[in-house]
């Protein structure tokens, strides 16, 4: 799946996101935890990438994973409007 899916999916499935960013950055966090896994082992998380999901059966870093770590900023801006994967309409 791209990023820019997994964190639209993000944002409209999961609760507790004010804006579209907190979800990008909890996808950032979900592939830190290993929960995703990036198809070529890439450490940042990108909406233009490609990512299949990690271990996520009894993995103790789910229950704690959040939103907002001490310390963190985000840098990326979100995707310009209509930039979504090429095979879906927008």
């Amino acid at each position: 799946f791209t990023g820019s899916d997994f964190v639209d999916w993000l944002y409209k499935r999961v609760e507790g996101f004010k804006e579209r960013r907190e979800a990008r950055k909890y996808a950032g966090h979900m592939l830190k935890l290993g929960l995703i896994k990036h198809t070529v082992n890439k450490i940042t998380f990108s909406e233009q990438c490609y990512y299949i999901f990690g271990n996520i059966t009894l993995n103790s870093d789910l229950a704690n994973l959040r939103l907002n770590e001490e310390g963190e900023t985000d840098t990326l801006g979100p995707l310009p409007a209509g930039a979504g994967a090429p095979w879906m309409p927008p």
